[in-house]
Formats: C-alpha cells, structure tokens, sequence
C-alpha cells in the first residue's frame, strides 16, 4: 500500500505540474472558442472553425506538447503528458494497483475508484446535455444563467480530479451566464445561443490559461536557465 500511495502521489505531482504553465487550458478554451463560433457562420468560414475544432479536440495533446516544447520546456525541462487522453493520474493508478503483485484491497480500491469516476463522469455528462439542450429549445434568456450554473457545478465537481481550472473559471461561467441572460443578443438560429454560451465560456478559459502562462514565463525566464 506504500508503495501505492507513493506512485500515486508522484503521479499526482506530474499531473500537476502538465497544468502548471495554463497552456493546457488556454488549447481547451480555444477549442470551446471555436466550436462556439462555428455556430454562427454558414458557408465558407463557418467551414473553417469546424475542423479547427475537432484538430484541438482530436490532437489536445499533441498541439499542447509542440507548444509547451517550443515556449515553456526551454525554461523548465521536459514533462511528459499524463495519458494520451488528458486524463487525471486516476487511470494511471489504477494500472500499478491491479499489477499481479498488488494486494487485494489495493485492487479493490482501485477498482472502486474508477466506477466511481466512470459514474461522475456519465452523471455530469448528462447535466452537460441539459444544459445545452435548454439552451437549444427555450427562447429564454434566463436559460443562460441556468446554463452558468450547471457548468459551474460540473467543472467545479471534475476540478483537481479530471481537470485543472483555477476558480476564476469555476466562480465566472456563471457570471458569463447572468450577463448573456441580462444582455440577450438577437439569434437567426436557436443553436447561436449554445454558440454564444461556448464563445463565452472559451474566452473566459483563455484568459484564465493566458494569466497562469504570462505568470510562469515571468517566473521562470530563459535567461536564470542559462545563467545556470
């Protein structure tokens, strides 16, 4: 079990430190920003953001890594990605627990914890879906709020578990919400609100991941590292 414990938390320490310079975040919010707008343009540039979206969805991990080689890896080393899928280090332990030389209880327990994961993330998935499908089907501004609220929940409930956001995004999805709800914008289409919402949220993700970034970089210039 000591052994666990140990493997787990130096994972843990990894996971973290992937997060540590927001670039992880700001590829997310670009991704949620794009996505957004692709909800508003038919045609040509509405073609674009498409498959902008689903190259960061689909290579989060890889676009991530060439940036952090190119910007952040010169000033503090190299760090691999904590599973090709950004997972949090849950997945990783659960390999080291059901090894043959674990024991039976460290098994079980590790066993436990990705059900109890696998069921969080089809609960929240599912609130995610309401909220977007109210959004989608009541021409109601007052749907935004609800919308900020529940994401604020479900970010809130997968944070330090199966994401990294600070509580500048967790504590201002529903303020981007109230302020879509107050200030509703006119739609052509029902779906331009979900697009409105996402634009929102990505902005906002962006710019939580671009201040955690311009803090590391002014932490940890080129310069110290070369002087050593």
């Amino acid at each position: 079990m000591d052994s666990l414990s140990k493997t787990l938390g130096s994972e843990r320490r990894a996971w973290n430190y992937w997060f540590e310079d927001g670039i992880p975040t700001m590829v997310g919010g670009l991704g949620c920003l794009f996505g957004g707008l692709s909800f508003f343009f038919a045609g040509g540039i509405g073609l674009l953001f498409v498959p902008l979206y689903g190259v960061i969805v689909l290579r989060h991990g890889a676009i991530t890594q060439w940036v952090k080689m190119h910007l952040t890896y010169p000033r503090t080393g190299y760090v691999s990605p904590p599973s090709p899928t950004q997972d949090a280090p849950a997945a990783t332990g659960n390999s080291a627990a059901l090894s043959l030389d674990a024991e039976p209880a460290a098994r079980r327990e590790a066993a436990a914890s990705q059900r109890e994961r696998t069921v969080r993330f089809a609960i929240l998935l599912v609130l995610a879906m309401f909220a977007v499908l109210g959004l989608f089907a009541i021409a109601n501004p007052a749907m935004y709020a609800v919308a900020g609220v529940a994401m604020a929940v479900i970010l809130g409930m997968l944070n330090r578990r199966d994401v990294m956001l600070s509580w500048f995004v967790i504590g201002g999805i529903p303020l981007v919400g109230a302020a879509l709800a107050i200030y509703a914008p006119e739609v052509k289409w029902p779906v331009q609100r979900v697009g409105y919402f996402l634009v929102g949220g990505g902005v906002l993700i962006i710019a939580d991941g671009a201040i955690t970034l311009a803090r590391y970089l002014w932490r940890n210039p080129v310069a110290s590292v070369q002087a050593e």
